[in-house]
């Protein structure tokens, strides 16, 4: 198989060759947030096509939260760490099966309270009628 004419290493360096061709400052604590976005976006893209070792995606997931912590809840972040750590055992193609885990017990959960809160729901709606 041929080699992609271009690389991701390659390409992060055009683009911080024409953000600095227009001065942008490459210092700058928001620059280097989006190109470490930038990169990490280009390495998800890239497990689609190539599946990455349980190794390679744990230090991606690792590093997922770190990158993105600003804008994560503390409890998004802990889940994703929780996310690191399952790969390890769980490898990339099955991963899911924690999600799938997680979004049944969420159900549970919200049909427990919803079954909990009915009955007084049911005792406001008498005490208007």
């Amino acid at each position: 198989m041929k080699a992609p004419f271009f690389t991701v290493g390659w390409l992060l360096r055009e683009i911080q060759n024409g953000l600095q061709m227009h001065e942008a400052d490459l210092n700058s604590t928001d620059m280097r947030a989006y190109l470490k976005q930038w990169v990490e976006s280009q390495a998800r893209n890239a497990f689609a096509l190539r599946t990455p070792s349980r190794w390679k995606y744990f230090r991606h997931l690792l590093d997922f939260p770190l990158t993105y912590g600003e804008i994560m809840t503390p409890r998004h972040q802990a889940y994703n760490y929780i996310r690191a750590f399952a790969v390890l055992f769980l490898g990339y193609h099955h991963l899911y099966v924690l999600d799938d885990v997680r979004m049944k017990r969420k159900q549970v959960f919200t049909s427990l309270v919803g079954q909990s809160l009915a009955p007084e729901k049911e005792k406001a709606f008498a005490a208007k009628g």
